[in-house]
């Protein structure tokens, strides 16, 4: 029987036991008998929420767990794609190439950097609740009054 069935069960005894004019000592060994039941139910439910309930805890640390670990690789990733492309510049080997993977340290796409908000025409700007500068226009107009199209910079390519 299943918890639901027994509380059911549970009321519809104590309102049998109410309306036969039982004798006390009768009526409380005839509750605990059904009683018995619901509490062993009850603790049994209860201890599957404590358990689900430790999952839960245990599932949640892990993911934090498992979160910090992919923040500390991407770290690590970054450190060695720096390193990786500083040794290939200072030794002026630009491209690698191997029967298992090329490497090459190329030049980033030109982006645009915001220098003055305020000098950039209306045409490049795109309102909304937040001020939002159209940087493709930007780019491909080759600049404007209060923006620089920035072509410097490098990264390591890993084919």
């Amino acid at each position: 029987m299943n918890l639901y069935e027994i509380s059911n069960d549970y009321a519809e005894q104590m309102s049998l036991l109410k309306d036969m004019g039982l004798d006390d000592e009768t009526l409380e060994d005839t509750l605990d008998s059904i009683s018995g039941d619901l509490e062993t139910k009850c603790i049994n439910v209860a201890k599957v929420i404590l358990d689900m309930d430790s999952d839960t805890k245990a599932i949640s640390d892990e993911i934090r767990r498992l979160r910090l670990r992919a923040a500390a690789s991407a770290r690590r990733s970054d450190r060695l794609k720096d390193y990786l492309k500083s040794s290939m510049v200072k030794c002026c080997r630009l491209s690698i190439k191997t029967p298992l993977m090329d490497v090459r340290v190329q030049s980033n796409p030109p982006s645009v950097r915001i220098d003055n908000p305020d000098l950039i025409p209306r045409q490049f700007v795109t309102v909304t609740e937040d001020v939002k500068f159209d940087r493709r226009a930007i780019k491909n107009n080759g600049g404007c009054d209060g923006a620089t199209v920035v072509t410097a910079g490098l990264r390591i390519e890993i084919k």
